[in-house]
């Protein structure tokens, strides 16, 4: 990623990468449990053995090795050299052989055209510094590399979630991480990007660059720090994520998306997966 900005939001990954997912896991009511979701959400896509899988924004690899386990190669990108390091360390030795690493950045990858069967960038499009502009780019790179076919997933923050903030609700409180914790890996490497958008606004971005939408998923409606309360609250909130309408108040969203010609994103005629080939 060019610019300074940019510089900063690798720094922080790199920070946090040897303890990622230590807090990850320790905050069950905020990101672990976006975590939870999207594993859930990456099982139920990935159905099928495809030959090569990339997974861009990979980070410290627990979404890589899931995907190890169906794909017959897979490769590994983030912008953060630590987290690659972290994914090979984190992957299961009997996977370790399918993967490989890359450092690169969303917005440029180092792979030819249409060569890709299956794409999933998780939890990165909010952190390109130019916002729309960039996702736009990113979203053209993701596509350009999927075969007619192919599948994306990816997940977006939503704007609309921040509604609840108005209302007085508190923020999740993150009691888990300790003082120093905080001070090392969010204050000494503070994450200077992380944007929030709109479904629609994706959406439109998605069908301009050829991808069709195939499943759509949301995550938490109540607050995090309403959660953690009140523990119970959770399956309410499995049953909120269900609900039209009241989803579009979701933290995130996250797409099972196909690659498809230009133009042709609405109707019949999709090209079905091709199988072979590489990077």
């Amino acid at each position: 990623m060019g610019g300074s900005v940019s510089v900063d939001v690798r720094k922080h990954f790199d920070g946090i990468a040897s303890t990622y997912y230590d807090i990850v896991d320790r905050v069950w009511y905020d990101v672990g449990y976006y975590h939870k979701k999207e594993a859930e959400f990456l099982a139920a896509t990935i159905a099928r053995q495809c030959h090569l899988a990339i997974d861009v924004g990979c980070g410290p690899g627990r979404h890589t090795a899931s995907l190890a386990a169906s794909a017959r190669r897979v490769i590994a990108v983030d912008i953060s050299r630590r987290m690659l390091e972290r994914t090979m360390e984190n992957a299961p030795s009997r996977l370790r052989s399918r993967i490989d690493v890359i450092q690169a950045d969303v917005r440029f990858l180092p792979f030819k055209s249409s060569v890709v069967d299956f794409v999933q960038n998780i939890e990165v499009l909010e952190h390109l510094p130019g916002a729309v502009r960039d996702v736009e780019r990113a979203v053209e790179e993701l596509r350009r590399i999927l075969r007619p076919g192919g599948t994306l997933v990816t997940e977006v923050p939503l704007s609309r979630h921040a509604w609840w903030s108005r209302l007085g609700f508190r923020a999740a409180s993150w009691k888990e991480i300790p003082e120093w914790m905080r001070d090392k890996f969010y204050r000494q490497f503070p994450l200077t990007v992380d944007h929030s958008y709109h479904d629609e606004e994706l959406e439109r971005i998605f069908v301009k660059a050829g991808l069709r939408k195939i499943r759509k998923g949301f995550v938490r409606v109540l607050p995090a720090g309403l959660i953690e309360g009140h523990a119970p609250l959770e399956s309410i909130d499995r049953l909120m994520e269900r609900l039209p309408v009241v989803n579009r108040c979701s933290r995130e969203a996250i797409w099972e998306l196909e690659a498809v010609n230009r133009g042709r994103t609405h109707g019949g005629g999709v090209p079905k997966p091709i199988a072979g080939g590489a990077a």
